[in-house]
């Protein structure tokens, strides 16, 4: 939600040249509205550099945007405007800054935040003096920058100031170097040196000695400059020794030590390699800080020669030596962490580290929590990080494998069960089955017997002995016996089969159960198989039920059914009829035998009625022929035929979905009843799709509503709509011309879109213009943007240049050499704070 902001504005502040007073002040944000025009602040006591605070809203400003404040004096004239750029962010943070905890300072190129120059904080408001050298700067206009930052941590834009650097220098002190000078042992009088011939700086000479007569042993070189004063500096000196060249017998250098701080004497310094570069006594030599605290150290390094003798030592005053890497971290490998008995263990740092260590000082090592608590469900690999972290807020990260392991064996208890003999006289047991409650630190996974197959052999009691086994793979060492009792309750498989017989001449018969039991089993033996009807009479023409009993050896018994049919040799007399059906939803249509019957009669009893055909589908639309069979209790049948007439009166259903169109480069598109049609179905076929709408142009972008009709091969049809998306994707061509525009004196000059259009275009001819830059405040030649984006909000870019010029002179103010003004800074309240 946007908030209103207030913003502490400071450093306002014009430079007046001839006294007069300031009587109006006005700001305005981003655009000119012309002098006078502006909002007014009431200027305090006047005087040359106005300080002033003042508290302004910036409303529903969002983004980047400019602040402009500009004085008008007693005479009615203005200045020029003074600007600032600031950003207003809807970032506000859960809890508002309270206080500015650090600022710094920088020129011209921006370290990143917390890389300047630190300022010392004091009271508020905040008022600082910056005194610092500008040596390094380029002669020209430079810049300065001064930022905040609150306890939040969050960095305030920057202030800038612009200053100028010039190699004028007044009679108060010296520009420049004019003369250098050079003598030997002893001092000749100023200007009565060796001239050194001056060029760039650093200045690099060549001096001769071999013409100054210099006695053998020790000698001092002096070097001295004049300013463009007529001022001598003081001499830099170098002593050096000259040996006897009649009996000079140069040796030469083989070796190199280095110390800091203390000379603990030739030959007991740091010794280091040296390497010949090819240039002559020219070599490379390898230093090194390891064996040095991270401090300032003074840094000293002499060279031997194969004689034995060592040269003078060079050096260099507080030298730096730092931790340019993070730590290295050391852990124990094959970390591993035991279960107790309660299946728990842990680690600590110490259980980890084995000795990690930083080139300076290590300020901290640590694990990614205190302590590491594991559980049987750690079983296995599992990753912890260690962090070590140096002092100069270097940090290593390592990911150090933990194994979990479980060594302690399960306790294994059992029990005595009964198990019954499947179908095929077999019995199979598991572990679980014996176990009576067996433990574990972790848990039992798995349990193994010695004995768990069991057959009719083994009716009665049999003895089996139990093994736990954890999900590490640890054995109960323990072995509990059980007792598997083996009993078979399963009764016989009866199965019998139906027969028929036929009347003998007295109109009796008799069946034995033989013929009915159709290879009955038992998964152990069978003992017996009886009936309990075997004679039959005229009585029992057609279907007569018996039932076979069989009995196995452990006294299980079952019985089945069989069917033994009396004959009777007459046929049936069969009636049929004609019908007609429609076909549902799924194209089908399915008749029964007692649809097409028309009373059929027997002279006995009718016991089925069966047709050859009686499902039906698309492909049998019309007439159809179909065959009724009549059968009755003593299985004679007839036969006769009938016509089905298969109709379909069921509508397609239309499935619509909804597309989008693209407009071509002519701003057309065009559509098929197939793009329309989302698998429109019929419980036959569909014989075409048609749509109402098929063409469509520039008038018709956005949702178009078109209806699809579907018709079948029955001639039933339906139909619905959908929603065609006209779109146009094709960007439009952005045409730009370079024009000139005055400032004619005034503070900035406005351009619109239209006025750099050189014929931009679009397809479907209706779009806009626009110009990412269309005010312009300083004389120059500016890059601007020209975006054409049309209805559908498709855009295309042309750069162009607008040409700044001002027919009016512009005043010359002379800048003072070096010169800088420092203004105060006022702290910005805290939760107010301006963020890029």
């Amino acid at each position: 939600m946007k908030t209103k902001i207030i913003t502490w504005l400071c450093c306002c502040f014009v430079m007046l040249g001839f006294g007069q007073s300031i009587d109006k002040i006005e700001y305005f944000f981003n655009s000119d509205p012309g002098l006078d025009n502006g909002i007014d602040i009431t200027p305090n006591a006047n005087s040359g550099n106005l300080t002033q605070t003042e508290s302004i809203s910036i409303g529903s400003l969002t983004g980047f945007n400019s602040l402009y404040i500009r004085t008008m004096d007693n005479t009615g004239t203005w200045t020029m405007y003074e600007t600032r750029v600031f950003y207003v962010t809807d970032f506000m943070p859960t809890v508002g800054a309270s206080n500015i905890t650090a600022a710094e300072y920088f020129f011209n190129t921006d370290p990143g935040f917390g890389m300047g120059d630190p300022i010392t904080l004091g009271s508020f408001p905040l008022t600082f003096s910056i005194e610092t050298s500008l040596e390094g700067l380029p002669v020209g206009f430079n810049s300065i920058y001064v930022r905040v930052k609150d306890n939040l941590g969050l960095w305030s834009i920057y202030e800038k100031r612009i200053f100028y650097i010039t190699d004028f220098m007044p009679m108060v002190g010296a520009s420049n170097i004019d003369a250098a000078e050079y003598f030997f042992n002893s001092d000749p009088g100023l200007g009565n040196g060796k001239p050194i011939t001056l060029g760039s700086f650093p200045l690099m000479f060549d001096i001769d000695t071999t013409s100054n007569n210099l006695s053998v042993g020790f000698n001092s070189l002096y070097i001295r400059t004049q300013d463009d004063l007529g001022v001598w500096s003081i001499y830099e000196k170098r002593i050096f020794y000259v040996e006897d060249t009649a009996n000079l017998n140069i040796p030469t250098i083989t070796g190199a030590e280095y110390f800091y701080d203390t000379d603990p004497g030739f030959g007991n310094a740091y010794a280091t390699s040296i390497t010949t570069t090819g240039n002559s006594n020219e070599f490379t030599i390898d230093l090194g800080t390891s064996l040095e605290t991270c401090d300032l150290h003074d840094f000293y390094i002499r060279l031997q020669n194969s004689d034995g003798t060592w040269g003078l030592y060079d050096y260099s005053e507080d030298l730096d030596i730092f931790d340019n890497a993070p730590p290295t971290i050391v852990v124990f490998p094959n970390i591993t962490a035991e279960l107790d008995i309660s299946g728990q263990a842990s680690i600590i740092l110490a259980d980890v580290d084995n000795g990690t260590f930083d080139d300076c000082e290590l300020v901290s090592v640590v694990l990614n929590q205190a302590q590491f608590d594991y559980t049987c469900s750690d079983l296995g690999i599992n990753s912890v990080t260690i962090t070590a972290t140096d002092a100069e807020a270097k940090v290593s990260n390592q990911n150090v494998d933990v194994t979990v392991v479980d060594f302690i064996d399960p306790v294994a208890v059992a029990q005595d069960i009964t198990v019954q003999l499947d179908s095929n006289g077999e019995a199979t047991i598991i572990g679980a089955q014996i176990d009576n409650g067996s433990t574990d630190n972790c848990s039992v996974t798995n349990f193994s017997l010695d004995v768990s197959s069991f057959d009719c052999s083994h009716l009665g009691s049999n003895t089996v002995t139990l093994t736990a086994i954890d999900q590490s793979g640890n054995n109960s060492t323990n072995a509990p016996t059980a007792t598997v009792t083996v009993e078979d309750n399963m009764a016989p498989n009866v199965i019998t089969q139906n027969i028929t017989v036929q009347l003998d001449g007295s109109g009796n018969t008799s069946i034995t159960p033989a013929q009915i039991d159709n290879n009955s089993t038992d998964n152990c033996t069978i003992t017996n198989r009886s009936l309990d009807i075997t004679s039959f009479t005229c009585a029992n023409i057609g279907a007569n039920v018996v039932t076979l009993t069989v009995t196995d050896q452990s006294g299980n018994s079952a019985n089945n059914t069989a069917t033994v049919t009396v004959e009777d040799s007459v046929d049936p007399n069969i009636a049929t009829q004609n019908i007609t059906v429609q076909l549902d939803g799924s194209g089908n249509a399915s008749i029964t035998a007692s649809q097409i019957d028309n009373n059929s009669t027997d002279n006995c009893n009718i016991t089925n009625r069966s047709l050859d055909v009686t499902s039906f589908t698309c492909n049998d639309l019309g007439a159809n022929l179909v065959t009724l069979t009549v059968t009755d209790q003593s299985g004679n049948s007839s036969n006769d035929t009938a016509t089905v007439t298969v109709e379909d009166n069921i509508n397609p259903i239309v499935i619509t979905q909804n597309i989008t169109a693209q407009l071509d480069d002519s701003g057309n598109a065009s559509i098929t009843a197939s793009q329309i049609d989302n698998n429109s179905t019929d419980n036959c076929n569909i014989t075409s799709r048609s749509l109402d709408v098929t063409s469509f142009t520039c008038n018709d972008l956005g949702g178009n509503v078109v209806t699809l009709t579907v018709t079948d091969q029955s001639g039933n049809s339906s139909n619905d709509t959908a929603t065609v998306a006209v779109e146009d994707n094709i960007n439009p061509t952005a045409n730009g011309q370079n024009i000139t525009r005055d400032l004619a004196g005034n503070p900035s000059v406005t351009i619109t879109a239209s006025d750099v259009d050189n014929g931009s275009s679009d397809n479907c001819n209706s779009y806009s213009l626009s110009v990412d830059v269309d005010t312009f405040n300083a004389v120059g030649v500016y890059l601007v943007v020209l975006t054409i984006t049309d209805g559908s909000g498709n855009t295309d870019t042309a750069n162009v240049t607008v040409t700044i010029e001002d027919s009016l002179d512009v005043e010359e103010y002379e800048v003072k050499a070096k010169n800088i003004i420092l203004i105060q800074f006022q702290q910005m309240k805290p939760y107010l704070s301006q963020h890029v």
